[in-house]
Order: C-alpha cells, then sequence, then structure tokens
C-alpha cells in the first residue's frame, strides 16, 4: 500500500487522478476531499499496489478536528511507502513540510519509508525551501511532468 499525504492544497488529489485516473475532485478549498480514496495501480514493470489519498493536513485545526482526522490516518503507518506530496509553488512549504511531518510522527508513520514529491514546479519560485535528496522528485502533476520519474522511484522502493 502506498499513501499520498501532504498539506492541504498541495496537489494530492491531482497526483491521484494522473496516476490512477480515479476521478478524485480537484478544487483549490480547505478539505474538498474528506474521504480517502482507495485505486489499484500498476507500473510498467508489473508491480502492483493499492494508492490511498488521505485528507490533506492544516496547522492550528481545533483539537476534535485533529481527533477525526487523526482516525482517518492511522492506516498511513501501515504503507509500504509514503509519497510526501508537497506545494512547490507555496511560500510556506518548508513549514508545511514539517506540520505533516509532525503529524505522521504523532500517528507513529514517521518510520515508514517516503519519497518527497515536490509538486506544481511549473509555478515554483526559486526562493521556496523545500526539502531535496535522494527520495526526491520534482514533478508538476497539472502538467504531467516529473511522473515517469516518479513512477520509477516507486518501484524501487517498493523493490527494497
Amino acid at each position: 500500500m502506498v499513501s499520498l499525504v501532504g498539506y492541504t492544497n498541495a496537489g494530492k488529489s491531482t497526483l491521484m487522478n494522473v496516476l490512477t485516473k480515479a476521478g478524485v475532485l480537484e478544487e483549490d478549498k480547505l478539505f474538498a476531499t474528506l474521504d480517502p480514496v482507495l485505486r489499484k495501480m500498476r507500473l510498467d514493470d508489473g508491480t502492483e499496489f493499492l494508492l490511498v489519498d488521505t485528507v490533506g493536513f492544516i496547522s492550528g485545526l481545533p483539537h476534535d478536528f485533529v481527533h477525526a482526522f487523526r482516525s482517518t490516518l492511522e492506516e498511513t503507518k501501515n504503507s509500504d511507502l509514503i509519497l510526501h506530496v508537497v506545494d512547490g509553488s507555496d511560500p510556506e512549504a518548508a513549514e508545511q513540510f514539517a506540520v505533516v511531518n509532525e503529524v505522521l510522527a504523532s500517528i507513529g508513520a514517521d518510520e515508514v519509508p517516503s519519497i518527497v514529491v515536490v509538486n506544481k514546479l511549473d509555478a515554483a519560485s526559486d526562493d521556496v525551501a523545500v526539502p531535496v535528496g535522494e527520495n526526491t522528485v520534482m514533478i508538476s502533476a497539472k502538467y504531467k511532468r516529473g511522473i515517469d520519474e516518479l513512477k520509477e522511484k516507486i518501484a524501487s522502493a517498493l523493490q527494497k
């Protein structure tokens, strides 16, 4: 199982649609998708897995909301891989990345292998601080750029 996680409006649903043709609502608003969406995915090398689109993370939520979303996100800790989607065009990308990591740690999912997917490459500015490393891929889900590289990284991670 592979889980898509990320701050709200990072492009998780758009990426889910690009990868699986899931038909998930894509809208620029808080909590446009509240229910997790699960689709089977098959890579070119024959690797099959379930891809889960989770609810978007956000900081400063009231305690009751955090508790409700936590139960929705609990399954993330059972994933074989996490795709942490980051909005590369947002000036607060680094802070949003940290919020998501804090929540993942609080539910026990911080030990799950992950790939950082920096999305919205087409709109990113040079001064946005985003995590970059071996397990990072830069994409534009909207324009389907970097998707083949992402699929290769997923296949490689699932084979380990």
